[in-house]
């Protein structure tokens, strides 16, 4: 599994996640906010379903829906770019989403 959504080299890269990786890495940004967990997984929804997991869980009984590391979709940077800038003006936060992404980066 792959532990980081973004390396510094990759800030406009489209990439594959699982909504555990989305979560991890964008609640912190969101947390507290009572429509948090929705915007999320609405980014998440706007993903294509990877071919290798075809939308399900290879596992007998299937993960939680929201831990589930087995199920990806292709989340495009034009996609999240739009999203972030829906949530900025809904917080009100002057980070650009270019600056989010350097600081969720995991070192």
């Amino acid at each position: 599994m792959n532990e980081r959504i973004v390396t510094p080299t990759e800030y406009f890269v489209d990439r594959f996640v699982s909504l555990k990786e989305l979560r991890d890495k964008l609640l912190p940004r969101i947390h507290g906010w009572s429509w948090a967990d929705d915007a999320i997984n609405d980014l998440w929804k706007l993903g294509s379903i990877s071919p290798q997991s075809r939308g399900m869980c290879p596992n007998k009984p299937p993960c939680p829906a929201r831990e589930c590391p087995h199920v990806t979709r292709l989340i495009l940077s034009e996609e999240y770019y739009k999203w972030a800038a829906e949530v900025d003006a809904r917080i009100g936060s002057a980070l650009t989403a270019e600056q989010v992404l350097r600081r969720a980066r995991v070192r």
